[in-house]
Protein backbone atom coordinates (compact mmCIF):
# COMPACT_ATOMS: atom_id res chain seq x y z
CA UNK A 1 0.00 0.00 0.00
CA UNK A 2 0.98 3.66 -0.35
CA UNK A 3 2.01 5.26 3.07
CA UNK A 4 0.22 8.67 3.78
CA UNK A 5 1.47 11.63 5.17
CA UNK A 6 2.44 11.10 8.41
CA UNK A 7 2.95 7.55 8.86
CA UNK A 8 5.96 6.11 10.10
CA UNK A 9 8.25 4.37 7.44
CA UNK A 10 11.08 2.39 7.54
CA UNK A 11 13.08 -0.63 6.81
CA UNK A 12 11.98 -3.74 7.18
CA UNK A 13 10.79 -4.40 10.62
CA UNK A 14 13.21 -4.68 13.84
CA UNK A 15 14.57 -8.47 13.94
CA UNK A 16 14.57 -9.05 10.13
CA UNK A 17 17.35 -9.17 8.05
CA UNK A 18 17.57 -6.77 5.34
CA UNK A 19 20.17 -6.40 2.30
CA UNK A 20 20.64 -3.51 -0.33
CA UNK A 21 18.50 -5.72 -2.45
CA UNK A 22 15.79 -4.78 -0.29
CA UNK A 23 15.58 -1.02 -0.04
CA UNK A 24 11.85 -0.76 0.05
CA UNK A 25 10.40 1.04 2.87
CA UNK A 26 7.81 -1.05 5.15
CA UNK A 27 5.17 0.91 7.08
CA UNK A 28 5.89 -0.46 10.50
CA UNK A 29 2.87 1.49 12.26
CA UNK A 30 0.48 4.15 12.28
CA UNK A 31 0.52 7.55 14.01
CA UNK A 32 -0.63 8.50 17.48
CA UNK A 33 -3.84 10.45 18.42
CA UNK A 34 -6.18 9.05 15.42
CA UNK A 35 -6.59 6.26 12.83
CA UNK A 36 -5.89 6.20 9.37
CA UNK A 37 -8.55 5.56 6.30
CA UNK A 38 -8.18 3.37 3.44
CA UNK A 39 -9.98 1.40 0.84
CA UNK A 40 -10.56 -2.05 0.28
CA UNK A 41 -12.28 -3.66 -2.51
CA UNK A 42 -14.14 -7.21 -3.22
CA UNK A 43 -14.19 -7.64 -6.95
CA UNK A 44 -16.93 -10.91 -7.54
CA UNK A 45 -17.38 -13.20 -10.86
CA UNK A 46 -19.77 -16.03 -11.17
CA UNK A 47 -18.34 -19.13 -13.09
CA UNK A 48 -20.61 -22.00 -13.89
CA UNK A 49 -21.76 -22.42 -10.00
CA UNK A 50 -19.32 -20.96 -8.36
CA UNK A 51 -18.41 -17.23 -7.11
CA UNK A 52 -14.58 -16.33 -7.54
CA UNK A 53 -13.16 -13.29 -5.76
CA UNK A 54 -10.11 -10.96 -6.74
CA UNK A 55 -7.23 -11.51 -4.57
CA UNK A 56 -3.57 -9.83 -4.63
CA UNK A 57 -0.63 -11.37 -3.09
CA UNK A 58 0.65 -8.67 -0.43
CA UNK A 59 4.33 -8.23 -1.15
CA UNK A 60 5.04 -6.72 2.30
CA UNK A 61 4.72 -7.41 6.20
CA UNK A 62 2.04 -7.34 8.18
CA UNK A 63 1.00 -10.80 6.24
CA UNK A 64 3.66 -10.77 3.25
CA UNK A 65 3.11 -13.83 0.24
CA UNK A 66 -0.56 -13.81 1.89
CA UNK A 67 -3.55 -12.95 -0.53
CA UNK A 68 -5.79 -10.36 0.32
CA UNK A 69 -7.96 -8.13 -1.11
CA UNK A 70 -7.23 -5.00 -3.50
CA UNK A 71 -6.64 -2.29 -0.95
CA UNK A 72 -4.72 1.30 -0.35
CA UNK A 73 -4.71 4.32 1.85
CA UNK A 74 -6.40 7.00 0.80
CA UNK A 75 -3.94 10.18 -0.32
CA UNK A 76 -4.10 13.72 0.82
CA UNK A 77 -6.88 15.41 -1.65
CA UNK A 78 -8.40 11.95 -3.00
CA UNK A 79 -11.91 10.12 -2.75
CA UNK A 80 -12.80 7.38 -1.31
CA UNK A 81 -14.05 6.42 -5.23
CA UNK A 82 -10.69 7.69 -6.76
CA UNK A 83 -8.72 5.50 -4.24
CA UNK A 84 -10.98 2.41 -5.35
CA UNK A 85 -10.17 3.03 -8.67
CA UNK A 86 -6.62 3.57 -8.10
CA UNK A 87 -6.16 0.24 -5.57
CA UNK A 88 -7.81 -1.54 -8.93
CA UNK A 89 -6.11 -0.11 -11.54
CA UNK A 90 -2.43 -0.73 -9.69
CA UNK A 91 -3.09 -3.96 -7.36
CA UNK A 92 -5.16 -5.94 -9.81
CA UNK A 93 -4.60 -4.33 -13.29
CA UNK A 94 -8.20 -3.70 -14.36
CA UNK A 95 -10.09 -0.56 -15.03
CA UNK A 96 -14.19 -0.05 -14.61
CA UNK A 97 -15.65 0.14 -18.29
CA UNK A 98 -17.35 -2.39 -20.05
CA UNK A 99 -16.28 -5.47 -18.10
CA UNK A 100 -16.30 -3.97 -14.63
CA UNK A 101 -19.10 -2.14 -12.78
CA UNK A 102 -17.71 1.32 -10.67
CA UNK A 103 -17.75 0.05 -6.87
CA UNK A 104 -19.70 1.19 -4.74
CA UNK A 105 -19.49 1.63 -0.92
CA UNK A 106 -21.25 -1.23 1.15
CA UNK A 107 -19.63 -0.81 4.34
CA UNK A 108 -16.88 0.67 7.23
CA UNK A 109 -14.78 -1.70 8.71
CA UNK A 110 -13.30 -0.18 12.00
CA UNK A 111 -12.26 -2.78 14.27
CA UNK A 112 -9.42 -1.45 16.34
CA UNK A 113 -7.32 -4.41 15.85
CA UNK A 114 -7.87 -5.59 12.02
CA UNK A 115 -4.47 -3.80 10.86
CA UNK A 116 -1.69 -4.87 13.59
CA UNK A 117 0.36 -2.24 12.35
CA UNK A 118 -2.16 0.25 14.49
CA UNK A 119 -5.74 1.59 14.08
CA UNK A 120 -7.04 1.82 10.21
CA UNK A 121 -10.81 2.55 8.90
CA UNK A 122 -11.56 0.79 5.91
CA UNK A 123 -13.95 1.93 4.03
CA UNK A 124 -15.48 -1.53 1.99
CA UNK A 125 -16.14 -0.98 -1.67
CA UNK A 126 -17.99 -3.80 -4.09
CA UNK A 127 -17.72 -4.49 -7.83
CA UNK A 128 -18.94 -6.98 -9.94
CA UNK A 129 -17.55 -7.98 -13.21
CA UNK A 130 -18.12 -9.95 -16.39
CA UNK A 131 -16.94 -13.44 -16.07
CA UNK A 132 -13.91 -12.73 -18.88
CA UNK A 133 -12.64 -9.98 -16.99
CA UNK A 134 -8.83 -10.32 -17.12
CA UNK A 135 -6.21 -9.65 -14.68
CA UNK A 136 -2.97 -9.00 -14.56
CA UNK A 137 0.55 -7.15 -13.92
CA UNK A 138 -0.23 -5.07 -10.48
CA UNK A 139 0.37 -7.76 -7.34
CA UNK A 140 -0.09 -10.95 -9.03
CA UNK A 141 -3.91 -10.16 -9.07
CA UNK A 142 -5.88 -13.86 -9.69
CA UNK A 143 -9.46 -15.35 -9.64
CA UNK A 144 -10.19 -17.39 -6.34
CA UNK A 145 -12.96 -19.54 -5.39
CA UNK A 146 -15.15 -17.64 -2.57
CA UNK A 147 -15.14 -20.46 -0.34
CA UNK A 148 -14.01 -21.31 3.24
CA UNK A 149 -10.89 -23.20 2.49
CA UNK A 150 -9.75 -19.86 0.45
CA UNK A 151 -10.95 -17.30 2.66
CA UNK A 152 -9.39 -18.40 6.22
CA UNK A 153 -6.30 -17.91 4.55
CA UNK A 154 -6.30 -14.61 3.55
CA UNK A 155 -4.53 -11.56 5.47
CA UNK A 156 -6.10 -9.09 7.97
CA UNK A 157 -9.92 -9.34 8.16
CA UNK A 158 -10.44 -9.82 4.63
CA UNK A 159 -12.34 -12.98 5.10
CA UNK A 160 -15.43 -11.74 7.08
CA UNK A 161 -15.11 -8.94 4.20
CA UNK A 162 -16.04 -11.17 1.69
CA UNK A 163 -18.67 -12.93 3.44
CA UNK A 164 -20.25 -9.99 4.23
CA UNK A 165 -19.93 -8.83 0.58
CA UNK A 166 -21.58 -11.63 -0.46
CA UNK A 167 -24.25 -11.21 1.52
CA UNK A 168 -24.82 -7.47 0.23
CA UNK A 169 -24.93 -8.99 -3.50
CA UNK A 170 -27.58 -11.92 -2.22
CA UNK A 171 -29.76 -9.48 -1.36
CA UNK A 172 -28.57 -7.17 -4.67
CA UNK A 173 -29.78 -9.83 -7.30
CA UNK A 174 -33.57 -9.26 -6.25
CA UNK A 175 -33.39 -5.69 -6.45
CA UNK A 176 -30.98 -4.84 -9.20
CA UNK A 177 -31.51 -6.59 -12.59
CA UNK A 178 -28.03 -4.90 -13.96
CA UNK A 179 -26.28 -7.62 -10.99
CA UNK A 180 -27.53 -10.34 -12.68
CA UNK A 181 -27.06 -9.06 -16.23
CA UNK A 182 -23.41 -7.94 -14.99
CA UNK A 183 -22.40 -11.66 -13.66
CA UNK A 184 -24.08 -13.18 -17.16
CA UNK A 185 -21.76 -11.63 -18.81
CA UNK A 186 -22.48 -12.02 -22.70
CA UNK A 187 -24.51 -15.06 -22.17
CA UNK A 188 -28.53 -14.75 -22.79
CA UNK A 189 -30.29 -14.09 -19.60
CA UNK A 190 -32.05 -17.65 -19.58
CA UNK A 191 -33.92 -19.28 -16.62
CA UNK A 192 -30.81 -21.80 -16.44
CA UNK A 193 -27.91 -19.15 -16.45
CA UNK A 194 -29.85 -16.75 -13.96
CA UNK A 195 -30.05 -19.61 -11.73
CA UNK A 196 -26.53 -20.22 -11.84
CA UNK A 197 -25.53 -16.97 -11.35
CA UNK A 198 -27.87 -17.35 -8.04
CA UNK A 199 -26.50 -20.36 -6.73
CA UNK A 200 -23.02 -19.41 -6.89
CA UNK A 201 -23.65 -16.23 -5.10
CA UNK A 202 -25.98 -18.85 -2.48
CA UNK A 203 -23.38 -21.05 -2.12
CA UNK A 204 -25.46 -23.94 -2.45
CA UNK A 205 -28.22 -25.54 -4.94
CA UNK A 206 -32.02 -23.78 -5.69
CA UNK A 207 -34.68 -25.56 -6.45
CA UNK A 208 -35.65 -24.91 -10.10
CA UNK A 209 -39.71 -24.19 -9.65
CA UNK A 210 -39.06 -21.96 -6.65
CA UNK A 211 -36.33 -19.70 -8.31
CA UNK A 212 -38.53 -19.64 -11.31
CA UNK A 213 -41.61 -18.41 -9.34
CA UNK A 214 -39.09 -15.77 -7.66
CA UNK A 215 -37.86 -14.29 -10.99
CA UNK A 216 -41.40 -13.90 -11.76
CA UNK A 217 -42.64 -11.84 -8.72
CA UNK A 218 -39.59 -9.93 -8.68
CA UNK A 219 -40.52 -8.12 -11.76
CA UNK A 220 -36.84 -7.47 -12.42
CA UNK A 221 -37.59 -9.53 -15.49
CA UNK A 222 -39.92 -10.31 -18.21
CA UNK A 223 -39.94 -12.98 -20.76
CA UNK A 224 -39.27 -12.54 -24.65
CA UNK A 225 -39.95 -14.64 -27.77
CA UNK A 226 -36.30 -15.13 -28.34
CA UNK A 227 -34.52 -18.70 -27.91
CA UNK A 228 -30.87 -19.39 -26.24
CA UNK A 229 -28.31 -19.12 -28.83
CA UNK A 230 -24.87 -20.77 -28.72
CA UNK A 231 -22.76 -19.90 -25.75
CA UNK A 232 -26.16 -20.26 -23.12
CA UNK A 233 -25.31 -23.93 -22.55
CA UNK A 234 -27.59 -26.75 -22.42
CA UNK A 235 -31.55 -25.61 -22.68
CA UNK A 236 -34.31 -27.94 -21.43
CA UNK A 237 -34.90 -29.69 -24.50
CA UNK A 238 -30.55 -30.39 -24.89
CA UNK A 239 -31.92 -31.93 -21.40
CA UNK A 240 -34.41 -34.29 -23.06
CA UNK A 241 -37.47 -31.92 -22.07
CA UNK A 242 -39.90 -30.62 -24.15
CA UNK A 243 -39.03 -27.12 -24.70
CA UNK A 244 -36.10 -24.25 -24.53
CA UNK A 245 -35.03 -22.59 -21.84
CA UNK A 246 -37.04 -19.06 -21.53
CA UNK A 247 -34.88 -16.10 -22.44
CA UNK A 248 -35.21 -13.35 -20.06
CA UNK A 249 -34.97 -9.76 -20.49
CA UNK A 250 -34.75 -7.05 -17.96
CA UNK A 251 -37.99 -5.12 -17.70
Amino acid sequence: MIAPTGFVTGPSAPGNSSSAGDAAETVEHLPMGGPVVTVDVVVFRAVDRRLDVLTIERRRDPFAGRAALPGAYVSAGETLHEASLRCLRTKAGVEVGAKLDPPRQFHAADSVARDPRGHAISILHLTLADPSLAVGGGESPRWQPADDAILDGLAFDHAEVVRRARRVVESLMWTDAQAFARLAGHAPLTTPRLRAIAEAVHGSPLDHANFTRRLIHSRLFEATEAHPGAGAGPTPRQRGRGRPATVWRIA
